[in-house]
């Protein structure tokens, strides 16, 4: 593949995939998978590439950087556009360092706090076992998809943790419990099966 080929393929992004405050994490591995498919991942982390096959010359070569620099760019929302301009020089490793120095701790931060707010919360009085079940599976898809999978063993876990305080599931939570190779889908059996 020659770099025209890359430049065409890359083009702009869409409006729908652009990095706003709220999808960072989806964003970047959205980005990351593009430019790994491209074969020009290496032009934002800095590490040298096998640019034999796209850049003849050094000045090709900056010309795939711009290119990506411009691709990047593409990929944001305005007001995060604004601010990066300034602070990148046209370079898509010091783009790429400032939106992870930027984005990375804050994401981090919400999927943490969100994991915390789900291990503290219980079904509630009105949901069926049933609904406090999907309502964990939401959550982990949502974990999933910004990157940080819940695992099944968390997820048995904030289930039947839900169940504390309820009378009404108490013996059947304990005798649930005893089976030492319990899962979140026998859990739920079980405990459904009222």
């Amino acid at each position: 593949i020659k770099f025209e080929g890359i430049r065409k393929m890359l083009g702009k992004a869409s409006d729908q995939n652009k990095l706003t405050e709220k999808n960072w994490l989806t964003w970047k591995n959205t980005m990351v998978s593009r430019l790994k498919f491209e074969g020009i991942y290496h032009c934002i982390t800095g590490e040298p590439g096998n640019d034999s096959a796209v850049c003849e010359t050094t000045a090709t070569m900056n010309a795939l950087r711009m290119h990506v620099y411009t691709f990047m760019q593409s990929a944001l929302d305005e007001p995060i556009q604004r601010i990066t301009m300034n602070e990148t020089n046209n370079d898509p490793t010091k783009l790429w360092r400032f939106l992870t120095d930027k984005f990375e701790k804050k994401s981090t931060a919400v999927l943490h706090n969100d994991l915390a707010v789900m291990m503290q919360d219980t079904k509630r009085a009105t949901e069926t076992v049933e609904q406090w079940k999907n309502r964990i599976v939401e959550f982990a898809d949502r974990q999933q998809a910004s990157g940080s999978p819940l695992g099944k063993d968390l997820m048995l876990y904030i289930f039947m943790k839900g169940f504390e305080g309820y009378s009404e599931y108490e013996t059947r939570r304990e005798l649930v419990l005893r089976d030492k190779y319990l899962s979140f889908e026998t859990a739920y059996e079980e405990m459904n099966d009222r």
